[in-house]
C-alpha cells in the first residue's frame, strides 16, 4: 500500500473488508512479555522463600505458630468460668471442640499457670475455632477489635458477628436467587425488545413500590421487637436501620428515574437495536461470564505468587498475643517485589476489562457491518465472540496491554476532571466559574488527552486495526464531529440498564426473604440450612443478583455504544471515501466488495448505499439530527 493509501486510511477509517487486521502496538507486546517474564521471576521467590502457613495460622499465647512451631493446626480461645473469653491466651489443638463436655488446659492471667477450662461448642473455620452461639462469637469479635482499635462500637461488632453466623449457613438462597437473577436478567432483555418502554416503567414502578414496602414492613415490625418477636435480641435495631435504608433507595431510584426518563423516547431506538444484536448473536451473553473465568484465572495464578511474597518477611507478634494480629518486617527487595507483584496482578486484571471491552466490539461491529436483505441480516458469523478472543490475542494483544495500563492507571484522575470538567460549563453557578478557572489547566489536559481514553479507542480498533493512539483519536472525533446526534444518543441507555439492575437486584433479595420465610427447610431450627435472619441473607442475595446484573448492564451497554460508533463510521465512510478509487480495485482483485456495493458502474456504485443499520435507529437518528439542525437554524437566523 503507497503513502498516499495509508494517509487516506489514517483519514477515513475503512469498513471491514476494505482492510485486514494486523498486529498493532507490537512494541507494548514486547513490553507486556518483559513485564510477563519479571512476574515469573517474583513469583519464583515467593514460592520458594516464602511460607504463606505464616499468614493464615495463628498463634498461641507464646507465639508460637500452630502446626508450625507447636503441634495442633486449629487455634482455640478458652472461656473462663464467669464467660469470659481468654482473648491472650489462645492455645493450639488438633481438633475444633464440638461439644462443652471436655476440657482443654490454657494458661490462666490472673492466676498465672495452665489451668484446665470447660469447652463450648466450635466450629472450624479456616484453621480458627470459631464459637457456634452467636453471643460468644460476639464476645471474641468484640475483644479482638477492641484490642486493635477503636473505630467500631459493640452494637457494631455484633451485626458483623451475626453477618459472619448467617453467611456460613447462606449459600443455598443465595444460590437459588442467583439462578433467578440469570433468569430474570434474559427475561429482562427479552422482553425488552418487544416491549420497551412498558416494561422499563413496569420495572421502575415494583423496584420503587417493593422498596417502599419492604422498608414500611421493617420500619413496623422494629416497633415490635424486630421479626423474631424478641426483646434484647438487636433484631429490632437491626430491621429498622434495613427499613429506612429501603425508603431512602426507593426515594433515591424515584428522583434517578425521573430524570433519566427524559431520555426515554429518544433511547427507543438504541434499545431495540441492541436488543435485536444481542439476541441474533447470543453469544455476546456468555461474554461476561468468560471474562469473569479469565479474572478468576488470573487469581488462581497470581495470588499464591502474591502470598508467597508477603510471607517472605520476618513475623512478629507484638502487643498482646491474642493469635490473629501480626506484622511482617521485609527487605527492600521483598518490598520491591510485592509492589510489582501487585501491579502486574492490576495490569492482567485491565487486560481482561479490556479485552472483554474489544470483544463486545469486534462481535457487535461484525453483527452491524453484516447487511441487512428483506429486513433480515444474513449470512451472519456464528460463535463471533470467541472468533473476537482469538483475533483480540493474535493481533492486538500489544495495544489491548497499552491501552489497559493507560485506561487503567489514570481512570480515577479521568473521571474526577471529567466531572469538574463538566461542573465548570455551568456560568450560571458562580462556584463552577471559579471552578473552572482554577482547574483551567487540568481541564485542558483533559480534553487534549485523558478525554479519549476509554472503550470507543477498543471499538475503532476493532474496525480499523488500528494502534491504540490512532483508534483513541479517532473515535473521539467520529462521535463528536460525525454525526452530532450521537452525543445525546451516547449513554441515553442508562434508565434502561438501572431498570434491570434494580429488578434483578430486588428480585434476587426478595426471593431470599420469601424462601426464608416459608420454605421449611431455611426455617426450621433442625435443619442444616436453617436461616436464623432472613434479612441478613436476603442483602447477601440482592448484592449478589446485583453483581449478576452488572454484567448484563456492561454488555448491554457496550453493544449499544458500539452500534452508534458503527454507524458514525459509516456515515464517515460514506461521505468522504472515493467509492470509485474502491471499485476500481475491487473489481480487479476480489468479487466480494462486488457483492457487497452492487455491480454496475462507479456512478451506480456511490448513488446505492447498503442497509447496516437498524431501520428504527436510523429514524431516530435522522429525526434527532433533523431537530438539532433546526435549533442552528433558528440561532442562525436571531443572531
Amino acid at each position: 500500500m503507497s503513502d498516499s493509501d495509508e494517509d487516506h486510511h489514517a483519514k477515513h477509517p475503512p469498513l471491514p473488508g476494505h482492510k485486514v487486521h494486523v498486529c498493532t502496538d507490537i512494541m507494548w507486546l514486547g513490553v507486556f512479555a518483559l513485564a510477563c517474564i519479571g512476574q515469573t521471576r517474583m513469583v519464583d521467590y515467593g514460592l520458594r522463600e516464602g511460607d504463606t502457613r505464616k499468614l493464615a495460622r495463628g498463634y498461641d499465647y507464646q507465639g508460637k505458630l500452630c502446626g508450625v512451631d507447636t503441634p495442633g493446626d486449629n487455634l482455640f480461645h478458652c472461656q473462663s468460668a464467669t464467660g469470659d473469653i481468654l482473648l491472650t491466651s489462645p492455645i493450639c489443638v488438633d481438633a475444633c471442640p464440638s461439644s462443652g463436655n471436655l476440657t482443654h488446659s490454657c494458661y490462666d492471667p490472673s492466676v498465672q499457670a495452665m489451668t484446665e477450662f470447660l469447652d463450648y461448642d466450635t466450629k472450624e473455620v479456616l484453621r480458627y475455632c470459631m464459637p457456634d452461639s452467636i453471643d460468644i462469637l460476639t464476645e471474641l469479635l468484640k475483644d479482638v477489635v477492641a484490642n486493635s482499635t477503636s473505630f467500631l462500637t459493640p452494637g457494631h461488632l455484633a451485626w458483623a458477628a451475626n453477618m459472619v453466623s448467617q453467611a456460613r449457613r447462606a449459600w443455598l438462597p443465595v444460590l437459588i436467587s442467583a439462578h433467578i437473577a440469570v433468569i430474570a436478567g434474559y427475561a429482562y432483555l427479552l422482553l425488552l425488545r418487544w416491549c420497551t418502554s412498558t416494561l422499563v416503567y413496569a420495572c421502575e414502578f415494583i423496584f420503587v413500590v417493593g422498596f417502599w414496602g419492604v422498608g414500611g414492613y421493617l420500619v413496623y415490625v422494629s416497633a415490635t421487637g424486630g421479626q423474631d418477636g424478641l426483646e434484647g435480641t438487636g433484631d429490632s435495631k437491626q430491621d429498622a436501620f434495613f427499613g429506612v435504608a429501603c425508603l431512602l433507595i426507593g426515594f433515591i431510584a424515584v428522583c434517578v428515574f425521573l430524570c433519566a426518563n427524559r431520555n426515554m423516547a429518544t433511547a427507543v431506538g438504541c434499545i431495540e437495536a441492541t436488543c435485536e444484536c444481542m439476541f441474533e448473536e447470543p453469544t455476546l451473553l456468555l461474554e461476561p461470564f468468560v471474562s469473569l473465568g479469565s479474572k478468576l484465572l488470573i487469581f488462581w495464578i497470581c495470588i499464591p505468587g502474591l502470598f508467597g511474597l508477603l510471607a517472605t518477611g520476618d513475623l512478629i507478634v507484638a502487643g498482646a498475643r491474642d493469635g490473629f494480629a501480626r506484622r511482617f518486617s521485609y527487605t527492600a527487595e521483598e518490598q520491591l517485589y510485592i509492589v510489582g507483584e501487585c501491579l502486574m496482578i492490576f495490569w492482567l486484571l485491565e487486560i481482561c476489562h479490556a479485552m472483554s471491552q474489544y470483544t463486545l466490539a469486534w462481535s457487535t461491529q461484525i453483527w452491524y457491518f453484516t447487511p441487512y436483505v428483506n429486513g433480515r441480516k444474513l449470512n451472519r458469523q456464528r460463535c463471533a465472540v470467541f472468533r473476537a478472543y482469538f483475533n483480540a490475542v493474535r493481533y492486538h494483544l500489544g495495544t489491548l496491554a497499552f491501552g489497559a495500563l493507560m485506561s487503567g492507571t489514570l481512570r480515577p484522575f479521568r473521571h474526577l476532571i471529567s466531572y469538574i470538567a463538566k461542573a465548570s460549563q455551568n456560568e450560571a453557578n458562580p462556584l463552577s466559574v471559579v471552578l473552572g478557572r482554577c482547574c483551567g489547566v487540568c481541564i485542558n489536559c483533559y480534553r487534549k488527552f485523558l478525554e479519549r481514553l476509554n472503550k470507543t479507542a477498543y471499538m475503532d480498533v476493532a474496525i480499523t486495526s488500528s494502534n491504540y493512539c490512532v483508534s483513541a483519536t479517532r473515535a473521539l472525533a467520529v462521535l463528536t464531529e460525525e454525526v452530532p446526534a450521537l452525543a445525546v444518543l451516547n449513554g441515553a441507555q442508562a434508565v434502561f440498564q438501572l431498570a434491570l439492575l434494580g429488578i434483578v437486584s430486588f428480585t434476587g433479595a426478595f426471593t431470599t426473604f420469601v424462601l426464608s420465610k416459608h420454605w421449611a427447610i431455611l426455617n426450621d431450627q433442625q435443619s442444616p440450612y436453617y436461616v436464623q435472619d432472613p434479612m441478613v441473607v436476603s442483602v447477601i442475595s440482592g448484592i449478589a443478583s446485583g453483581l449478576i446484573a452488572v454484567s448484563f448492564t456492561l454488555v448491554f451497554d457496550t453493544v449499544g455504544d458500539t452500534i452508534l460508533y458503527c454507524f458514525a463510521t459509516e456515515q464517515r465512510r460514506h461521505n468522504q471515501v472515493d467509492h470509485a478509487k474502491y471499485s476500481q480495485a475491487n473489481n480487479q482483485s476480489s468479487s466480494y466488495f462486488s457483492w457487497l456495493l452492487g455491480s454496475g458502474s462507479a456512478t451506480q456504485q456511490e448513488e446505492k448505499r447498503v442497509d447496516y443499520a437498524p431501520r428504527k435507529l436510523r429514524d431516530l437518528i435522522a429525526s434527532r439530527q433533523k431537530e438539532e439542525d433546526e435549533v442552528d437554524d433558528d440561532a442562525s437566523t436571531n443572531s
